[in-house]
């Protein structure tokens, strides 16, 4: 059975394109350098095509490189937008349940609260505010980082912070939650976080 791509190997790809570098794109990747280049080896075999010119000394991606590339960011960004359409499904009997983060407007469906996370801001190393131990959200409206309008991290980070109805990030809004981590490690601003990790896609 031929395999398929997974969402790793597409996210380690996008992250190569991003950095031009195997060492970078690895590091915003939080793998090594070798895990991520026999990821991208494994892309290659699956694909049964190259996607990177390794006979250039800097990272060149191939045309159909290039081409996948942006064929995985539309997957990834699809793939990172399940919420509305899963409500859909609900309603229309085609799902059972849906796990997802509240709040969120579920209609007449009835939501039971499983477990609650603790609300984290994820800041630059030289934040001024990175020695806080309790930072009051109305800190991070100016610089606050979010994902496009319409993703539910988006709204429930607005709804956290009591900044519903207003407009934040409009210039700098993230397509993905590796760039929204990486916007922030290279000191575009700051976001929220569940356990150190972004808020994930629900």
């Amino acid at each position: 059975m031929q395999h398929l791509p997974s969402v790793r190997h597409l996210r380690h790809l996008m992250a190569l394109a991003d950095h031009g570098h195997f060492c970078r794109a690895a590091e915003a990747c939080c793998v090594t350098q070798s895990t991520l280049s026999a990821s991208i080896k494994e892309l290659e075999n699956v694909l049964e095509a190259t996607l990177v010119d390794r006979s250039k000394r800097n990272v060149v991606l191939t045309p159909l490189g290039l081409d996948t590339v942006e064929r995985a960011r539309k997957i990834i960004a699809d793939f990172e937008e399940l919420t509305t359409r899963l409500i859909d499904l609900l309603h229309q009997g085609k799902l059972d349940l849906v796990l997802l983060a509240l709040p969120y407007d579920c209609g007449a469906a009835e939501t039971i609260v499983l477990f609650d996370d603790p609300l984290l801001a994820a800041l630059p190393a030289e934040h001024p505010l990175v020695e806080e131990r309790n930072i009051d959200p109305q800190h991070l409206s100016k610089d606050l980082l979010l994902l496009k309008d319409g993703h539910c991290l988006r709204e429930h980070a607005l709804a956290a912070c009591d900044f519903t109805g207003r407009r934040y990030g409009d210039e700098f809004e993230a397509t993905s939650l590796q760039t929204l981590v990486q916007m922030v490690d290279n000191g575009l601003g700051t976001t929220l976080c569940l356990n150190s990790r972004p808020m994930p896609a629900c």
